[in-house]
């Protein structure tokens, strides 16, 4: 998606921002944190959300860590100035 925004190629598509969720508990490989790093400069906003390992392992209920995920990526995002 960020790929076919920066070419214009999807009309209507408008990237507010890109969000990192971490897949385990310690820091990245230095590979995925140079990669995040890249692609930060194409977006307006990174958002980063933590690990949480009972989404691994219940990852289609409501949790209190998922929906203050969301708040965090709400509060950073504000998607009302970007309509």
């Amino acid at each position: 998606m960020l790929a076919e925004a920066a070419s214009g190629s999807a009309a209507g598509l408008k990237i507010v921002a890109l969000v990192v969720v971490a897949d385990i508990a310690t820091k990245p490989p230095k590979a995925v944190r140079e990669r995040i790093y890249e692609l930060s400069s194409t977006v307006p906003q990174l958002v980063r959300v933590p690990w949480v390992r009972s989404w691994r392992e219940t990852p289609y209920q409501r949790q209190n860590a998922a929906v203050e995920a969301a708040a965090t990526v709400a509060a950073a995002v504000s998607l009302k100035e970007h309509r």
